[in-house]
């Protein structure tokens, strides 16, 4: 009987031991199965993030080369602005010298100014000339007026503003 107890005893032993292998296979294979997604998974998302980031250097190089190209066409132009102004000012510097310090010719340029200032101008005294003080059209003759407006206020009054602390 002890036989039968041991060779018994070792049959269930040995079909504990056989299902818990079975069950220990299983688990290893849904693990590698488990270990073949995550590792799928995360190369998936390597490849995006690495996607990405060639996305953006691309356009930050992009952007920048852009830049740079304007950066330089300014830099021409303004170097290009420069040069002429300096060009001007050395040609234009000595003859004005030159004209301004015949002191005849300034006078008679003066005198012609005025002259012909004096023709295009109407000389009036008074504060203000108001030629569109002038009311025509519906409005009765009494109150049509034509000349020098001389109720302009003797000052001009702004707004304050007065801060407090």
């Amino acid at each position: 009987m002890d036989t039968k107890i041991q060779e018994l005893t070792d049959k269930i032993y040995k079909e504990g031991v056989e299902k818990g292998n079975e069950e220990a296979g299983r688990i290893i294979a849904d693990a590698n199965a488990q270990k073949q997604a995550i590792v799928s998974e995360a190369e998936a998302e390597a490849k995006r993030i690495v996607a990405a980031a060639q996305k953006q250097a691309a356009e930050l190089k992009k952007n920048t080369e852009a830049e740079l190209k304007l950066f330089a066409t300014q830099a021409v132009e303004a170097l290009k602005s420069e040069v002429v102004n300096l060009i001007t000012g050395k040609i234009t510097s000595s003859n004005v010298k030159a004209i301004v310090s015949d002191t005849a010719f300034m006078q008679k340029v003066i005198l012609e100014m005025a002259k012909e200032w004096a023709k295009k101008e109407a000389i009036t005294t008074g504060n203000c000339i108001r030629e569109d003080a002038k009311i025509t059209g519906t409005t009765p003759a009494v109150f049509t007026f034509n000349g020098i407006n001389e109720d302009c206020p003797p000052t001009l009054l702004l707004p304050w503003i007065l801060w407090e602390y």
